[in-house]
């Protein structure tokens, strides 16, 4: 009996003895992430409800936030093309900063220049002579109703997660100033102690005033199963809000966290604990000139206005830049605003020869490729993409677009990268590209 036992024993050690720790590991990492994860694939378009797939959100809140808001962000979507953009109306006098030149700066040295801040009668309104809506979604949604316009385009969801936030930029009024400074002023939303202007006091409550409409509209699409109201203090951004209302599970705040810009912040809270706001509309903040409105944006086949592709393109890469030093904290964001920019190459060649987006963008490709080679993932910085995500994976791609490559000024056909020498081309000379 004994030495039947010995034997069993023996025979249960050499089977896990047989078996590798780290295979071990692996199994159960594996079947870990076949419980957690739904994949899905398809060719771009919306991700499909309860579809969603994770490769680089590692941060199971941020994957909870996406899960819960998503299935309904098109109903979000579609409450926003019924906005009016037209009602807002303001004749009256507001804070202006004017510029002098002395007579004598016969040079015309713009160091001699003399400014000042004054009161001056002003008409402005938010529907200009050539009816021109004052809004774009940017950012990371952008790319999303981009990539559900023209799915022939390109996937972004090859290279990117999903994502819930919606980032949306408002537009300035369309000013005219009148009497003596009529030539010489720009108009001002914050004066010199950061107190609102009454041009800025009034635009902003306006803009507050149809989102917190515009937040009666959606509430309805909120379960009271998985949303909740949250407190303006479970943000720093609320927490500074110098308006506010509650409707529903949604927190409604105008703030000025920013340095740069002026939020109008919707904010839920999961009944799990997570707070986070879902829409952000950001307004300039800084001095602008009259009669003039510079934004520019692309009204997609759903009736939703969007950042033009080159102006994107610039924006993701400015991301990129900036999230390297919290990287190792939020390195999905990271990740992701890499995958948009190859996902935008793509999008930015096919949007070019189908002639609906007509500008070039080669300067901002250049800036991508020396972004790269000026070591942006190297180890060394701390930035390496991990999670079992190559670099090589993002820059494979770009080998088979036709901007991408001559933006180098090379005719390639492959890419090859590493941390040390960064992208490099393999040129054949038969290559029509």
């Amino acid at each position: 009996m004994r030495s039947y036992l010995v034997m069993s024993l023996c025979k249960v050690y050499k089977l896990n003895r047989s078996m590798p720790k780290t295979r071990i590991k692996r199994r159960k990492q594996t079947q870990k992430k076949k419980q957690t994860r739904r994949t899905h694939k398809q060719r771009g378009g919306v991700k499909p409800l309860n579809t969603l797939r994770f490769q680089y959100t590692k941060n199971e809140g941020r994957g909870a936030w996406v899960d819960a808001l998503y299935p309904i962000v098109p109903s979000i979507l579609e409450t926003l093309k019924e906005i009016d953009w037209a009602t807002f109306q303001y004749e009256g006098e507001t804070l202006v900063k004017v510029t002098q030149e002395p007579e004598n700066n016969k040079a015309h040295n713009p160091k001699l220049l003399q400014t000042y801040e004054t009161i001056a009668s002003v008409t402005a309104s938010s529907s200009p002579p050539f009816k021109r809506i004052p809004y774009r979604i940017f950012g990371g949604s952008a790319c999303e109703l981009w990539n559900q316009a023209y799915p022939e385009a390109g996937n972004l969801y090859e290279t990117t997660d999903p994502t819930a936030d919606l980032d949306i930029f408002v537009e300035n009024p369309y000013c005219i100033v009148e009497g003596e400074h009529a030539d010489t002023s720009k108009l001002l939303y914050i004066d010199q102690t950061g107190t609102y202007t009454t041009l800025g006091d009034r635009y902003t409550k306006w803009i507050f005033e149809l989102f917190t409409t515009f937040a009666t509209n959606i509430a309805p699409y909120f379960s009271s199963t998985i949303f909740v109201s949250p407190d303006r203090n479970e943000t720093p951004e609320t927490s500074v809000a110098d308006m506010e209302q509650t409707i529903g599970p949604i927190l409604v705040t105008r703030s000025q966290s920013t340095k740069n810009n002026i939020k109008i912040q919707l904010t839920t809270k999961l009944q799990s604990g997570i707070v986070d706001h879902f829409l952000e509309c950001l307004i300039d903040k800084n001095e602008f000139e009259q009669k003039k409105q510079t934004l520019r944006g692309t009204m997609l086949k759903n009736g939703l206005i969007v950042q033009p592709v080159r102006e994107l393109f610039s924006g993701q890469l400015q991301g990129l830049r900036d999230r390297i030093s919290i990287a190792s904290k939020l390195q999905y964001k990271l990740i992701n605003h890499y995958g948009r920019l190859v996902y935008l190459a793509k999008l930015h060649e096919y949007t070019v020869r189908m002639k609906i987006q007509p500008e070039e963008a080669i300067h901002y490709y250049r800036q991508f490729i020396e972004f790269i080679n000026e070591g942006g993932f190297a180890p060394s910085r701390g930035c390496q993409i991990r999670y079992g995500c190559s670099l090589e994976k993002f820059i494979e791609p770009l080998c088979k677009i036709r901007n991408f490559n001559s933006a180098y000024g090379k005719c390639a056909t492959t890419i090859s990268y590493n941390t040390r020498k960064g992208i490099r081309y393999v040129e054949n000379s038969n290559s029509n590209e």
